[in-house]
């Protein structure tokens, strides 16, 4: 998959991100190097990380709200759920954002079903990289998958691509290893595997126009 990005470190702090960003042209996200790589590979944490440069004639103060999707047998079981980690009285100055996401599997599940942590971390890039937020939930398929054996999950990143305001923007898929999946898209690789779970990001005002 193309990258544009691959081998920029942003590990080493705001700084070190903020120089990369610069080479991101606006209205872009571009994958770059896992933000928490090296802390992950002592507790076992597997991610990706975007930045993500707004277009120029975005409107002023929009604000990131995660979000995902559900597939099972290649249909959505409902509306991608919005989360809002601001407090109102709270004004984002960033058009520049680091996305991380990443992936932490419950090795204590005693469910049939695999269990994953996910991760997703936001970090303003620009003025002076203050404001941020973060959010954690636990990934289960829903009960209308049932399979056979316990399954094995496998995330996939989204290619670099442009992006707009006021939509929903895949950033990966969570998906069973094994589907033959031949997609680089997130939205074809969850119509084709047997459940996916889709990551989007959306960059809004105060409250998305999507419920």
């Amino acid at each position: 998959m193309a990258c544009t990005c691959s081998g920029r470190d942003v590990f080493s702090g705001p700084a070190a991100a903020v120089e990369a960003a610069k080479n991101v042209k606006p209205g872009r996200m571009e994958l770059t190097a896992f933000s928490a790589y090296d802390t992950g590979d002592l507790i076992g944490l597997e991610g990706r990380s975007f930045i993500v440069k707004l277009p120029e004639n975005s409107p002023p103060n929009l604000r990131v709200y995660p979000n995902f999707q559900w597939y099972v047998s290649g249909k959505p079981m409902a509306k991608p759920k919005y989360y809002k980690g601001w407090r109102d009285t709270y004004v984002e100055r960033t058009r520049c954002w680091l996305v991380d996401i990443g992936f932490l599997r419950n090795r204590f599940s005693k469910r049939m079903i695999a269990e994953t942590f996910a991760c997703l971390r936001f970090k303003g890039l620009d003025a002076g990289g203050q404001g941020g937020m973060s959010l954690e939930m636990l990934l289960a398929p829903p009960r209308k998958f049932r399979p056979k054996a316990r399954p094995r999950f496998f995330f996939w990143q989204a290619p670099d691509r442009d992006v707009l305001p006021a939509t929903d923007i895949p950033i990966g898929v969570w998906f069973v290893w094994g589907d033959k999946v031949k997609e680089a898209d997130p939205l074809k690789v969850a119509r084709a595997a047997s459940v996916a779970c889709v990551f989007y990001v959306r960059f809004e005002g105060p409250t998305p126009a999507a419920k």
